[in-house]
């Protein structure tokens, strides 16, 4: 080997090392700046130790239990619930949580796979809500809720999912480009850097102004900073979790647990959507638990961009359970009263039997019967008491005084 290719070479590795220490410190800078207006704060929330890693979660408000589950994307936090929440504060005990790899929660290096997150949903309602709770989830974080559910029966007392993809879409399997994907995303330097790229400033607002909000001019810049910050939070490892999406471990199939489901699932689509459609039919085929419901002038956030418009379409829902669990309720109390009439009848005979069979001091005499509604009958005898003598069991027969 000649001098001038040792030359050649050693000006390659120094160049090498001086491009990866640029990136390092731009990445550095990067991670530095995106937290810097502190919106994601943690005072007013608390941490759930799981085995995984803390989770991020708040809990406000009283009454029955609400989960809200934000979008699975390591851009999203329970920010995405903050307009929402506060509407169901007054009736419900509103819990709202940071997934693994997500916001204010740990981003350990792992494969994060849909398991993951069905024993990190199930622990938390188990361990921290400890009731069923009423599970309200956006967009991909369907999968895990809904797998939750078929292997916790009714861990949940109903799901929510605002504007699921189509439930087939969770049947991928990794392949060789996707893998070659998550392996490039979790280099040290270079895969911080892609990621970087990814959650830039200018393609979380154009992620908005395109798919996230129907209207761009309601996509604040709080809003876009606070999805700046959570991608960048804990030193950009939310890389994890993104490489562990693009390499397609995060799917898994759903549509057996959708078959099983024995809790209402309802799913509100917005109309925005080109494929809303056919994601409903989809949906509402696979069983008859599950309702569905359209939502106009918004994409794919409506709790951020219209929390009233979502409030409203999931009333409307909720009424519509009401209404048949009421109609379910007078059919079942038309063979209540029939059942109730045949048993007052046996126990009237039954009386009656007995008193002539063991009675010591007179005879009864039955001379009148009157049936009222519902169902009423009385009887009269001539004694004012009547009493067993058996040890076991004492009736007493009160006269009924007919009016002439």
């Amino acid at each position: 080997m000649n001098k001038s290719m040792k030359k050649n070479i050693r000006h390659f590795f120094l160049l090498t090392a001086f491009a990866a220490g640029t990136i390092h410190l731009v990445n550095r800078f990067i991670d530095f700046t995106a937290s810097m207006k502190n919106i994601l704060k943690t005072e007013n929330g608390n941490f759930f130790d799981w085995k995984n890693g803390k989770i991020y979660y708040t809990r406000r408000g009283s009454g029955t239990p609400v989960l809200l589950i934000h979008d699975l994307s390591p851009l999203s936090s329970s920010y995405e619930w903050c307009r929402y929440a506060k509407k169901l504060e007054k009736q419900h005990t509103v819990y709202t949580i940071d997934l693994l790899g997500c916001g204010r929660s740990e981003k350990p290096y792992l494969t994060y796979t849909n398991y993951l997150y069905v024993q990190l949903i199930t622990d938390f309602v188990k361990e921290v809500i400890k009731d069923a709770p009423t599970v309200i989830a956006t967009g991909s974080s369907i999968s895990f809720v809904t797998l939750a559910e078929n292997m916790n029966n009714h861990l949940f007392h109903k799901i929510i999912a605002i504007n699921p993809p189509m439930p087939e879409k969770f049947n991928r399997t990794p392949s060789n480009s996707s893998t070659l994907k998550k392996a490039l995303l979790e280099v040290p330097i270079l895969g911080t850097f892609i990621y970087n790229v990814k959650t830039h400033e200018k393609n979380i607002q154009k992620l908005f102004y395109t798919e996230y909000f129907n209207k761009p001019q309601l996509a604040s810049s709080k809003m876009l900073d606070a999805y700046y910050e959570a991608s960048h939070m804990n030193g950009s490892h939310g890389k994890y979790l993104m490489a562990s999406i693009e390499g397609q471990y995060m799917d898994n199939c759903i549509l057996h647990a959708l078959k099983k489901l024995s809790i209402p699932f309802y799913v509100v689509e917005s109309r925005s959507n080109p494929d809303s459609v056919q994601i409903v039919t989809s949906y509402a085929k696979q069983s008859s638990m599950i309702e569905t419901a359209y939502i106009s002038n918004v994409k794919h956030l409506p709790q951020l961009e219209a929390p009233d418009k979502l409030a409203e379409v999931i009333r409307m829902l909720f009424e519509r359970e009401q209404q048949q669990s009421m109609n379910i309720y007078k059919n079942d109390s038309r063979y209540f009263s029939h059942d109730a009439f045949t048993q007052s009848v046996f126990l009237f005979m039954t009386l009656y039997f007995l008193t002539k069979c063991f009675s010591i001091y007179d005879t009864l005499f039955f001379y009148k019967m009157s049936f009222f509604y519902p169902y009423y009958f009385s009887v009269t005898a001539p004694l004012s008491e009547c009493r067993l003598s058996s040890d076991m069991l004492s009736v007493y027969v009160f006269p009924y005084r007919s009016h002439k």
